[in-house]
């Protein structure tokens, strides 16, 4: 059986207010991943705290602004490094991680971040409830 929870991460975003918790959640999740790189740093080397540094400027943005910029800035980065971790796995010689489990994660909740965002405000947005528009 499905966590409830776990599979609002696979399904659609049916209103806006699971836009918004969903969006709540990527950013707490791209800020966990953030504390996993840092972990990794101490094993792999300070380089790596980059990486962490600019996961979690973005999950903070995602978190307090719920900023389509900032998903979308997170998807373009994570798509690079699952990039670079695909080519190191093809035999290209390039500096960078081997772990392709954790670049598709931070990938999905990437993409899940750019739905949800723009689910929010923008062309694809979904309306405004009625009270919300009366208090404006």
């Amino acid at each position: 059986m499905t966590d409830k929870k776990f599979g609002a991460w696979l399904a659609k975003i049916p209103d806006r207010e699971t836009a918004s918790s969903m969006a709540r959640e990527c950013a707490i999740a791209i800020l966990f991943w953030a504390v996993v790189q840092t972990a990794f740093s101490f094993k792999y080397g300070p380089s790596l705290l980059i990486h962490a540094l600019i996961l979690a400027v973005g999950g903070l943005s995602l978190l307090y602004w719920k900023s389509r910029v900032a998903a979308a800035v997170l998807l373009l980065y994570a798509l690079a490094n699952a990039g670079i971790t695909f080519a190191i796995h093809a035999g290209i010689p390039l500096e960078g991680g081997k772990n392709i489990a954790l670049v598709l994660m931070i990938a999905w909740t990437a993409l899940k971040a750019v739905e949800a965002t723009f689910r929010l405000r923008g062309r694809f947005a979904f309306a405004a409830s009625a009270s919300r528009v009366r208090q404006s």
